[in-house]
């Protein structure tokens, strides 16, 4: 990553570093959507958040679009031990501490990169594009906007519908 390669090559401290990169006015700039929180409230099982963000961004981000109360942990850049998405590691490292096989877990992100690692470990993928793009094999369901996410649940997988 970035940070990974600044805090490698330069002589600065990580926490501050990281915490100055996120001090942004996140207020300034989501806003609360009550679908989403519909959405989010109406998902099975827990949700997590997995980020190179510091959970302390994170958590600022999840209440100002008002869906904090809807997640029940972050995985964050220091639980990777400053070793974020895609590392592989970090995949393992956050399927071990939810104690869940890998197939029952699903990873959605934007990042084509970061859906790669989960599927390669056997979690369900789910990548959001706008634009609606043909996705690669490894990427289960795509979606245009996180409020859909309810209704992919419970689509069968994209190789399944073919």
């Amino acid at each position: 990553s970035s940070i990974g390669g600044v805090l490698r090559h330069c002589q600065v401290d990580a926490d501050e570093l990281i915490n100055f990169v996120h001090d942004l006015p996140l207020e300034d700039y989501p806003s609360t959507d009550p679908r989403l929180a519909e959405a989010l409230s109406s998902l099975p099982g827990r949700k997590f958040v997995f980020t190179n963000a510091p959970a302390r961004y994170a958590w600022q981000a999840l209440r100002v679009l008002g869906v904090d109360r809807y997640f029940d942990g972050i995985f964050d850049i220091f639980f990777g031990e400053l070793e974020g998405k895609p590392s592989p590691r970090v995949y393992e490292k956050v399927l071990a501490a939810l104690g869940r096989p890998a197939e029952t877990c699903w990873l959605v992100d934007d990042s084509l990169a970061n859906l790669l690692p989960a599927k390669a470990l056997g979690c369900r993928t789910v990548w959001i594009t706008p634009d609606g793009k043909s996705p690669p094999v490894y990427v289960d369901h795509t979606i245009r906007h996180l409020i859909e996410l309810c209704d992919t649940v419970r689509r069968p997988l994209l190789q399944e519908e073919k």
